[in-house]
């Protein structure tokens, strides 16, 4: 299975983005669907909160099943600022909650998720690239 598909980057769409995100990993394990999920849901808030600051914006996303390698991909692409997640440093959760850094808890939690998060900069996109085996 190979599937793209493009969407308004709205937070009010996340639901129905998740709702074919739940359709791609139906047949998965529970712990593979829920991680897989959680990764993607994390980043499209982020996209439709961050991406596009001045307007309306779009957001791609492909599906892929490597049956034979027993692995997805997912694929998150935006022409919103330019922002790669993996120069972030993770919070300390050392330090008390009232005094963390806002933010990074997110992109934390998908890497730990995750097998593999790639992001690259092209012809003016963010791509980020979340793969898990199965």
């Amino acid at each position: 299975m190979n599937e793209r598909k493009v969407f308004d980057a709205k937070l009010e769409i996340v639901p129905g983005i998740m709702s074919v995100v739940a359709g791609f990993v139906e047949g998965f394990s529970e712990r593979t669907s829920f991680d897989i999920k959680l990764a993607c849901e994390e980043i499209l808030v982020n996209i439709a909160s961050y991406a596009y600051p001045d307007g309306d914006g779009e957001l791609a996303l492909r599906l892929e099943n490597d049956t034979e390698n027993r692995k997805v991909r997912i694929t998150f692409e935006d022409s919103g600022i330019p922002f790669n997640p993996l120069l972030e440093d993770d919070p300390d959760l050392g330090v008390p909650m009232a005094e963390r850094k806002t933010g990074g808890l997110g992109i934390m939690m998908v890497r730990k998720r995750m097998d593999c998060v790639e992001y690259a900069y092209s012809d003016g996109k963010n791509i980020l690239t979340l793969t898990k085996e199965y």
